[in-house]
């Protein structure tokens, strides 16, 4: 069995602070160099309110990195680069915010594996404690893969906790845009998907009088189809032919239009 937990950060970009990201890669081993940019592009920055013909007093911005700069996530991951040597129990991954622990035990080692678990998340509260970053255990997730006839018995007895808080046991929880379920179907998936390309071709149909066949493919192709695309590598193999099916007639509703 394989035990996964999704982790939650509140505003994890906006309350980075200054004075740790700039002391990390010092702490790795860059050069006075690295360090010297870090500190100019992060300090002296301030940030204003406009609205309407109202601008508000400027004001120094202390904490985060720059909104909608392609340095964000780099940034946030180099502040969180120590994370993982704390996680000794499971394996960790991180992609920017969204970090996920997974564990791989026995259906008999239930009791044991939520012990190690609770290990490494009480190490990753501390961590994240010490560097001002706060998790939101009410958005944090856990699920248990494996063989269905264990899956519903180790649901009472896989309990995480984060900061005092409870952790959520789901079935089905979305990870970097791709629905996870516990049998890996991905049967919420693909309902997910289904649903917005419909209302996406809802909008199309009732605008299909200003719409040349052109138009009306390359929409097909941009709103539509990549509701399907996305993660289809992972998701693609694994759906039974009733999935399939209800993919086919979507698209069919599509070449209708068109």
């Amino acid at each position: 069995m394989v035990a996964l937990i999704l982790l939650d950060f509140s505003k994890a970009f906006d309350t980075i602070n200054y004075e740790l990201l700039v002391a990390v890669p010092h702490y790795i081993g860059a050069n006075a160099n690295v360090r010297k940019s870090f500190t100019s592009y992060l300090s002296n920055r301030y940030q204003k309110v406009k609205t309407a013909d109202h601008i508000s007093t400027s004001h120094l911005v202390q904490s985060g990195v720059p909104q909608g700069s392609i340095l964000e996530p780099t940034l946030y991951a180099v502040y969180t680069s120590c994370f993982s040597d704390y996680i000794q129990q499971s394996k960790v991954h991180f992609y920017a915010d969204d970090t996920q622990l997974y564990f791989s035990f026995k259906p008999e080692n239930a009791q044991l594996a939520s012990v190690l678990i609770n290990e490494d998340l009480h190490k990753l509260f501390s961590m994240s404690q010490d560097h001002c970053l706060k998790i939101n255990s009410s958005k944090s997730y856990i699920m248990v893969f494996g063989n269905r006839n264990f899956r519903s018995a180790l649901a009472s007895q896989i309990n995480a906790s984060i900061g005092g808080n409870n952790i959520q046991y789901v079935d089905a929880a979305r990870n970097l845009g791709l629905y996870l379920d516990d049998s890996l179907c991905f049967k919420t998936h693909v309902s997910k998907a289904i649903q917005k390309a419909y209302a996406s071709l809802k909008l199309l149909y009732a605008n299909r009088f200003m719409l040349n066949t052109n138009l009306e493919i390359m929409l097909c192709d941009s709103m539509v189809f990549s509701q399907f695309n996305f993660c289809d590598q992972v998701y693609g193999a694994c759906l039974d032919k009733i999935d399939v099916n209800r993919v086919q007639r979507v698209q069919t509703a599509c070449l209708r239009f068109i």
